[in-house]
């Protein structure tokens, strides 16, 4: 499946997208369906295995907040239509590298008032809504710090 990223125009709204987000609304590059793994939890990196083992499936959503103080995020939604989210997005979020098949975010979680964790998602497109467990993981390796 070809991951398209392309910029979207302040205001811009292709294909009916863009998430109001707490008052906000969120200008996002292009959803995908992914398989997204995890890698840290309270901003400590998880072993390779406990990583593999839990992948979250959901709609990537990447772009710009329109907020005061521009910034990429990244979220993770139920499906196109429903603004729920499946796992915390990651705020200041960045794509790092777009390899084998995949794509790595960098960026934080807010963890409280004005405090942040390391997080990192490793996402693969899929084509189909299928189950993600049993699905071959693009393993990062020398490449999850």
């Amino acid at each position: 499946m070809p991951l398209l990223l392309q910029p979207v125009r302040a205001g811009g709204n292709p294909e009916g997208c863009g998430h109001v987000f707490h008052a906000h609304i969120l200008l996002y590059i292009h959803t995908v369906l992914c398989d997204v793994y995890i890698l840290y939890q309270s901003g400590e990196l998880l072993p390779e295995g406990e990583v593999k083992a839990h992948p979250v499936r959901g709609w990537l959503c990447f772009g710009d907040a329109g907020r005061s103080y521009p910034h990429e995020e990244a979220h993770l939604y139920r499906s196109r239509t429903d603004p729920t989210e499946v796992v915390a997005f990651v705020d200041y979020a960045r794509v790092k590298k777009i390899k084998r098949g995949g794509l790595r975010i960098e960026g934080q979680q807010q963890h409280g008032y004005r405090e942040y964790w390391r997080q990192v998602w490793w996402c693969i497109p899929v084509a189909t809504e299928e189950p993600a467990i049993g699905r071959p993981f693009a393993s990062t390796q020398g490449s999850r710090r």
